[in-house]
């Protein structure tokens, strides 16, 4: 298992509970996902859901009231978030499968304001809650009027990007940390040397015992993260000093270069960013170098909002590729000055100890990309 996708996943989730995970169809994302699930929140707490292609609703996600039953249609989703709802010490994961067959915002717009306001979600007008026509009543439950998305509850999407999927709009990508899965050659090699062992590739993931506290850990890191601590206890402790300064200092470096072309990110990313640093330092203690992060809120944060043709896009990646390279912010805005092709400025592709690694060979590929299609998209 890739350990750098396992800790982004993690730190992403603990930083805010939604994440997406992206790539080609085949490498692993539903089973990292579903596998860090069971191992974070035990057996029974983690839920994956097919997202269909006609969910064009929310009722796919929260039911609705039927009028002529007198009774409230639940969804298997729903009753995931009531049972959250009434188990707030342990965390719990809902995975959404393939969560762009449809487009988001026609099932998940609701869902998505809620987590972010701490807004309720209006399940229907009766006066009090109605019973459940569930696939699952036997508890005779009853629906409330409105509910809120529980913050033990945690939303990883997978996104397979071809010709039968939606685009993600700026509005869903803002709210989410984006991780891209790359299959690398020795990882290839790795999984076909394990196909023809009795345990099947790389050896099948077996029981997953609960892992309450891993799981209770986890669940107080987002809780503090997110300044929503039960205990009252204090927000995660600041950046280093020197590490703090130098962090914001790339942030601020790569703003201005964006906003240069006016695709500059507002006031959300960049707060988001740091937290996300804060965490990362938290679960990676000594090992944490401030690069690393930076790294990651680059490539899940800033670089999937880039989609556009190359009069447009051009010598902007070219400009965040010579920054991310070699770290001078001051070089990479020469080459907007410059607003020149990007033969000129390629130099960095070839450069084999650039500062933030996977930023670089993103804006690299984008720039294939772009050469050959000459329009290019993250997603």
């Amino acid at each position: 298992m890739n350990k750098d996708l396992t800790r982004r996943l993690i730190t992403s989730a603990a930083t805010k509970p939604f994440v997406i995970l992206t790539g080609n169809t085949g490498t692993g994302k539903t089973r990292l996902a579903k596998y860090l699930g069971e191992w974070l929140g035990g057996r029974g707490r983690c839920f994956v859901q097919p997202v269909g292609a006609d969910w064009t609703d929310n009722r796919n996600v929260v039911g609705y009231y039927n009028s002529l039953l007198n009774q409230y249609e639940s969804t298997p989703i729903l009753d995931f978030i009531l049972k959250a709802h009434d188990d707030r010490e342990r965390p719990y994961f809902l995975i959404l499968d393939e969560m762009n067959l449809s487009h988001v915002e026609y099932y998940f717009a609701d869902f998505l304001s809620a987590m972010e306001s701490g807004r309720e979600i209006p399940l229907h007008e009766r006066p009090d809650a109605v019973s459940a026509g569930s696939v699952d009543d036997e508890n005779g439950r009853y629906i409330p009027r409105s509910i809120g998305v529980p913050p033990n509850l945690f939303v990883v999407g997978t996104v397979n990007v071809d010709e039968t999927t939606s685009m993600f709009s700026p509005k869903v990508l803002d709210r989410a940390n984006v991780i891209e899965f790359v299959l690398t050659s020795s990882e290839f090699s790795s999984f076909i040397d394990g196909v023809d062992k009795e345990n099947g590739p790389n050896g099948e993931l077996g029981d997953v015992e609960p892992a309450v506290r891993k799981g209770e850990e986890f669940l107080n890191l987002s809780r503090v993260a997110r300044g929503v601590d039960a205990d009252g206890r204090p927000n995660l402790p600041p950046l280093p000093t020197n590490d703090g300064a130098s962090f914001r200092k790339a942030l601020t470096s790569v703003f201005r270069i964006m906003e240069r072309r006016d695709t500059q990110f507002g006031y959300r990313t960049g707060a988001e960013a740091l937290r996300y640093a804060r965490v990362d330092r938290c679960l990676s203690g000594r090992d944490w170098d401030w690069k690393t992060s930076f790294d990651d809120q680059m490539v899940q944060k800033v670089l999937p909002k880039l989609h556009g043709g190359k009069d447009e896009l051009l010598d902007l990646l070219v400009a965040l590729g010579s920054f991310f390279a070699t770290g001078d912010s001051k070089e990479a805005e020469e080459v907007l000055d410059k607003n020149s092709d990007s033969s000129s400025y390629r130099d960095w592709e070839k450069n084999d100890a650039p500062v933030f690694e996977k930023s670089k060979n993103k804006a690299a590929e984008l720039l294939r990309e772009l050469d050959r299609n000459r329009f290019a998209s993250f997603l």
